[in-house]
């Protein structure tokens, strides 16, 4: 599994709490910090602590991976079911070709 960068972490802590509706000052009353505390988290400048990342991934109600892990969702799920990385390039691309199926179906629905 690829881990990401800080700044890469601060990016999805701030794309993950805007997606759940939350202010930085949500934030940081629940990790028990200072609302500065919790932009530097999200501008890359402070690394989030063990216990931080189990409270926030609470709050935000996503896996810690998510947060820290460099892959996306579907992988982290197909590894979490013991897929190898094989299975997982085949799933994925499986289901990319699954989408574009479907969409070229609704755009055909569409002209008709």
């Amino acid at each position: 599994m690829a881990y990401r960068t800080p700044v890469e972490v601060g990016a999805a802590v701030a794309a993950l709490r805007r997606r759940a509706g939350l202010e930085q000052e949500d934030i940081a009353v629940r990790l028990g910090i200072d609302r500065r505390s919790v932009d530097r988290i999200e501008r890359g400048q402070r690394r989030l602590s063990a216990w931080e990342l189990a409270v926030l991934a609470e709050v935000l109600r996503v896996e810690p991976g998510l947060i820290m892990g460099g892959d996306e969702p579907a992988a982290v799920m197909l590894r979490a079911a013991g897929a190898n990385e094989a299975a997982i390039g085949d799933a994925l691309a499986a289901f990319e070709v699954v989408v574009r199926e479907v969409l070229g179906a609704r755009a055909l629905e569409e002209l008709l």
